[in-house]
């Protein structure tokens, strides 16, 4: 089983990710700040790592710099997760550890496909089992609807458009 370290500020939309990808079959493992962030990082040896957060405890943009900077020999692959008019200089960028950076608003349901797309497995059979739940689940409908009524997007519209989807593997689709 793949171990994802969640490193969120926002607790309620930590637990709704966090809910959403151990019904999908990931070990999770979360913070809300950045203290302990390398204990946390060597005691758990998450194979990923989702990291959003623009506040004075937690700041996605610093936890990628201490990723990158860290002795450990981390493997894991990095998710970013910044607001969306969030700038950052083109020379910054190889500063940070990441592998997919993503912009606000974002649902949890193209974050958990962002995030198969990196564990090389059957995205395919992932993205039914995620879609069938994000349709039959009435809580989880409730909040993914609620994070993407900010953004003008409807759950049924974003869960359309990730259905039509196709898998992309190194720009070439499959």
């Amino acid at each position: 089983m793949d171990r994802v370290l969640l490193i969120v500020d926002d607790i309620q939309y930590c637990r709704h990710l966090e809910m959403t990808l151990r019904k999908v079959g990931f070990e999770i493992e979360s913070m809300n700040s950045e203290f302990n962030l390398n204990e946390t990082v060597l005691t758990f040896n998450p194979d990923y790592i989702i990291c959003r957060g623009n506040s004075n405890r937690l700041s996605a943009l610093n936890i990628a710099k201490k990723l990158k900077e860290s002795n450990t020999r981390q493997s894991a692959k990095v998710i970013l997760v910044f607001p969306e008019d969030f700038n950052i200089p083109a020379e910054d960028l190889i500063k940070l550890k990441m592998d997919i950076l993503l912009f606000e608003p974002i649902s949890t349901l193209r974050i958990t496909i962002s995030l198969f797309s990196l564990t090389g497995g059957d995205v395919e059979f992932a993205k039914d089992k995620l879609l069938k739940f994000a349709i039959t689940d009435s809580q989880f409908r409730n909040y993914e609807q609620q994070l993407l009524m900010s953004a003008g997007v409807t759950l049924d519209s974003e869960i359309e458009a990730i259905s039509e989807m196709r898998q992309f593997s190194l720009g070439k689709e499959e």
